[in-house]
């Protein structure tokens, strides 16, 4: 492929010559001054698959016979570097005084010359690999020492003669980059690990198991110490990429909030969760009071409908169950005559009332939780 290509020159340091046929690499004199002439090229690589592994890549930099810079030969100890450019830069405007910055980072150094009319094939795989890498701003080409008299004198994209023009050829293997994605099966806190990626050959593999555990199997067993929520990730590397995928594993079952509920003959509630391995235990009795028991035991002071909560949490989650109860009080309010002795209070099935004053009991009347009379008496005796 062709390339965008241009030639500076320090005699006109603001001038651009990304017109010129020439893509010489000087250190001469002109006009009695010291005169240096540097050239940048850049190709295309859009055509190249992201991923692509670069097996091998030549830079041809053709001589120009009919340049007009030195009769078209190479002359002296003619040393030259081929490095990569990092910064962005145009043809039309680039100058001595302007040009784009470079790195000598994986530079080549191109031997002298063996003939002044030779043509040049240079290795520069591990630059364009910094290229698909970093960037592609192109290669910047310069002798190593500019000191009199040396030239490389070579053709722009701009010769003549096509077949003379510089070009890349770059080999390469396109492959699919890995998926790290994977799916498992549990028994127990042992856990089966199963990569989705259907991986080529050279492929390696990294468990990380979230506690300081890892593998390097295709398919790891690996057993927790314990239940709950582990995030395990997976890297796969191949010679495209890498990728990394992590995960929950869950090693247990949501909670249910389910519970039963007894009451005894003093009016005591207990509330009993079915699930009695979680984590916390939150009961919200419904008049104010709560609990973090397991058991919720309570008393009611008040009769009416409450709605008793249990909420429950374990390292899978947490769940919540409301149910409405109607509480009844069986008793009286104890009475304000110190001469009448009412008891047991609450009763559970026979109430006693004593008189222990002088005073004659000329009528007592007894009703239900509902207001309807259920035991009158007239004139009873001290005790009933």
């Amino acid at each position: 492929m062709d390339g965008k290509d241009a030639i500076v020159w320090s005699i006109t340091p603001d001038s651009t010559w990304g017109w010129n046929q020439e893509a010489t690499l000087t250190a001469w004199t002109y006009g009695g001054d010291p005169s240096y002439k540097r050239f940048y090229i850049e190709f295309d690589y859009s055509s190249i698959p992201a991923g692509a592994i670069i097996d091998s890549a030549y830079l041809f930099y053709h001589n120009n016979p009919s340049a007009p810079s030195h009769s078209g030969l190479h002359s002296g100890s003619n040393t030259f570097w081929v490095r990569r450019v990092t910064s962005s830069w145009d043809e039309d405007s680039i100058s001595w005084n302007n040009a784009p910055s470079d790195t000598t980072q994986n530079q080549v150094q191109v031997g002298a010359s063996t003939s002044n009319t030779m043509d040049y094939k240079i290795d520069v795989k591990n630059l364009v690999e910094d290229q698909l890498q970093y960037g592609n701003h192109g290669f910047f080409m310069r002798l190593v020492t500019e000191a009199t008299w040396r030239a490389v004198v070579c053709a722009s994209s701009n010769a003549t003669d096509s077949t003379n023009h510089p070009a890349i050829k770059i080999y390469y293997t396109e492959c699919t980059p890995p998926l790290a994605t994977y799916t498992y099966t549990a028994t127990g806190n042992t856990v089966d690990f199963i990569p989705l990626f259907n991986a080529p050959t050279g492929v390696s593999h990294l468990w990380d198991f979230g506690n300081g555990n890892f593998s390097i199997a295709d398919t790891p067993t690996y057993t927790f110490p314990t239940g709950g929520v582990h995030t395990v990730c997976h890297t796969v590397t191949t010679s495209c990429s890498a990728d990394t995928a992590c995960q929950q594993v869950v090693l247990c079952s949501p909670p249910t909030a389910s519970y039963t509920h007894s009451v005894d003959s003093n009016q005591v509630w207990t509330f009993v969760p079915q699930d009695t391995t979680a984590n916390s235990y939150w009961w919200d009795f419904g008049d104010g009071t709560f609990s973090n028991n397991m058991i919720g035991v309570h008393s009611y002071s008040v009769a009416g409908l409450y709605p008793v909560c249990l909420s429950i949490t374990n390292a899978c989650g947490v769940d919540t169950t409301c149910l409405i109860f109607e509480v009844t009080l069986v008793g009286m309010d104890e009475h304000w005559n110190p001469d009448l002795n009412v008891y047991p209070n609450p009763l559970t099935s026979v109430l006693h009332i004593e008189n222990t004053g002088a005073d004659e009991l000329l009528r007592f009347e007894v009703y239900d939780i509902r207001g309807v009379m259920v035991q009158f008496d007239s004139r009873p005796t001290s005790q009933i």
